[in-house]
């Protein structure tokens, strides 16, 4: 029997905001005027409450100190620079700072006092302190009474039925409607009447007014307690069976719930299983997964192999010798250069660098703010060369000016790690020698290598570099943006410098690391296969073709350049021949491996 009607008329009043938004003083303090009062309509943002105190005072002078160079703590890393920053501008917020104030302290280096306190909502100022008022941390500077609260008595056999956040209709003395919220409902179930507490938004009404509140209900919210939007598919309420069959999914007493089936686990059939599984693989080479001869499209063999003899091989010995083929393929590579480097120099903490302007022309800059960390390498705006200066302003010339001025633009990136210690600013004229932006350095390391004339032409001027010790695999430091810098030329060879910077005492003057340079922003499509596709015999590179269902051809081919992992086919092979993996160790380990390609074994055909 339905327990509800379909809706409910209850009498209910505005009450105080208990519980409402307060806004707490973070640290002790002195009120030293009150900007908005009780009962002021404020907007996001403006200003209650301007305040001072000797904790508000100390932690702006500390963010201050730390642009001019006077860290609380040694800084070990630019990263540990950016960390203290970070935690100065932390220490600001939890003292409830806004983020402009936060970029008034740190463009202007001045300490705001007094404080002004700002609304992080809108609405009516509740209770608020008053001028000269000490406070202490946690004390209530003011309150906001942006939503009303309102109270309404409902009969205790009601409320069970009533959903969390339940939507209801108020009605205000002026004939206001809105739509509130029952958050929650006072006394204990032992009560036959309790208060529900109804939030209601964007509405400041004065306490004690008189409210009407309409609660309407769903069908499927009057059946049951437990009944859900997503199991009523009725206009009405049902009867008989459905009826039955609902109140037992809700849990009903004395009804027996079905059992719910379950399905035992069946053992796969043989005819599911892969018959090219891999078998036990050599400990010697990485696991790879065997193809299916049978699946792999196939190429015919490359004319440069025609007159060579192939290996002939069952599907079961791909399994057997775990025998893995990758296509030759056209993809987009970036080259790469290992070279042997010795740390050259190190720099102190707080260096303090300025990237100046090479060429005279109106410098267009990047975007950011003193505390940012600025990479090596990355761009901080480029120089429109050739447009000319106002006579008279010395302001660049209009936009159609410069179009028809500018000569070349030149990108303009920094040298090195740093945290920037001004603004980007806007769009100026410079001049040779002007400074662009100035930046403050920690553990700068500087390494120094050599390539030969020619192969150092290829470099950019911004490279991705790896450090690797002498017999790693793993790389100790990455810089993604590490800038080339040439020191000197002798024997055809060029010596050039990379910097970045590192933890403290990370690396000592004289100390050799392996350092790979990979260049991405030159990246080209190339036909390339896997460098352990390939063995040398004599001075012939080999790989080991898979032509055809049954047949292994070594072909000779043409290498160019190594990029990482793959290395460039410039004659020999075509893009989807198939070569084997791990060829120099099969050619050690299988003896038929061995002799088809060195070519003292000519197998019947």
């Amino acid at each position: 029997m339905i327990q509800l009607p379909k809706s409910l008329e209850l009498a209910g009043v505005v009450v105080d905001a208990e519980g409402g938004p307060f806004r707490l003083a973070p640290a002790p303090g002195t009120v030293v005027r009150v900007l908005a009062s009780s009962g002021s309509r404020v907007a996001r943002g403006d200003a209650v409450l301007a305040i001072t105190g000797l904790d508000y005072i100390a932690a702006q002078q500390a963010l201050i100190d730390a642009f001019r160079g006077n860290y609380p703590r040694k800084p070990k890393s630019l990263d540990d620079v950016a960390l203290i920053l970070g935690e100065l501008r932390s220490q600001l917020r939890d003292l409830k700072f806004s983020r402009e104030q936060i970029q008034r302290i740190q463009d202007a280096g001045t300490v705001l006092d007094p404080i002004p306190v700002l609304t992080n909502q809108g609405g009516v100022v509740g209770h608020s302190m008053i001028d000269g008022q000490a406070f202490h941390a946690n004390d209530a500077l003011f309150c906001m009474t942006k939503d009303t609260r309102v109270h309404a008595s409902i009969e205790q056999r009601h409320i069970a039925f009533i959903r969390t956040n339940k939507a209801v209709t108020v009605t205000f003395a002026d004939g206001t409607k809105a739509i509130g919220t029952i958050e929650g409902f006072t006394g204990t179930a032992d009560d036959l009447r309790r208060d529900a507490s109804i939030k209601v938004s964007d509405q400041q009404k004065a306490i004690g007014e008189p409210v009407s509140i309409s609660i309407t209900f769903e069908h499927w919210e009057r059946f049951h307690p437990k009944a859900t939007s997503s199991m009523w598919r009725y206009d009405y309420e049902p009867r008989g069976a459905e009826r039955t069959r609902l109140r037992t999914l809700l849990g009903e007493p004395n009804v027996a719930l079905p059992v719910k089936r379950t399905v035992k686990n069946v053992a796969p059939s043989m005819a599911d299983a892969n018959p090219f599984a891999p078998g036990r693989l050599l400990s010697k080479r990485p696991e790879r997964t065997p193809p299916n001869p049978f699946n792999t499209p196939l190429m015919a063999v490359p004319k440069a192999a025609i007159l060579r003899p192939s290996l002939p091989i069952g599907t079961t010995d791909f399994v057997k010798w775990t025998i893995s083929t990758e296509p030759a393929k056209v993809q987009a590579l970036a080259p790469e250069w290992r070279r042997l480097a010795q740390v050259a120099t190190t720099g102190r903490n707080g260096d303090v660098c300025a990237m100046l302007a090479q060429f005279d022309g109106v410098f267009c800059p990047a975007t950011w703010r003193p505390g940012d960390v600025i990479r090596a390498g990355a761009q901080l705006g480029h120089i429109e060369i050739g447009i000319q200066a106002d006579a008279d302003s010395g302001s660049p010339s209009t936009s159609e000016q410069q179009a028809n001025n500018v000569s070349r633009i030149e990108s303009v990136y920094a040298d090195h790690d740093g945290v920037a210690m001004n603004e980007s600013g806007e769009q100026r004229h410079v001049r040779v020698g002007e400074m662009l932006v100035e930046l403050r350095t920690v553990n700068m390391y500087t390494f120094r290598t050599g390539l030969p004339d020619a192969e150092f032409a290829q470099l950019p001027r911004v490279v991705t570099a790896a450090l690797y010790a002498p017999s790693a695999q793993v790389p100790e430091y990455v810089n993604r943006s590490a800038l080339i810098t040439a020191q000197s030329r002798s024997h055809g060879n060029t010596m050039f410098d990379i910097s970045f910077s590192s933890e403290a005492g990370a690396f000592q003057i004289n100390w050799g690391k392996y350092v790979v340079l990979t260049a991405e922003t030159d990246r080209r499509k190339v036909l390339s296969v896997p460098t352990d596709s390939i063995v040398q015999i004599s001075r012939s590179s080999e790989v080991l073709v898979h032509s055809a269902i049954g047949k292994l051809t070594p072909v000779p081919i043409s290498c160019g350049a190594r990029y990482g992992d793959q290395v460039e086919v410039l004659s020999g092979l075509e893009e989807g021949h198939r070569v084997v993996r791990d060829l120099k160790l099969l050619f050690q380990e299988w003896p038929n491996i061995r002799a088809i390609m060195s070519g003292f074994w000519r197998p019947q055909s």
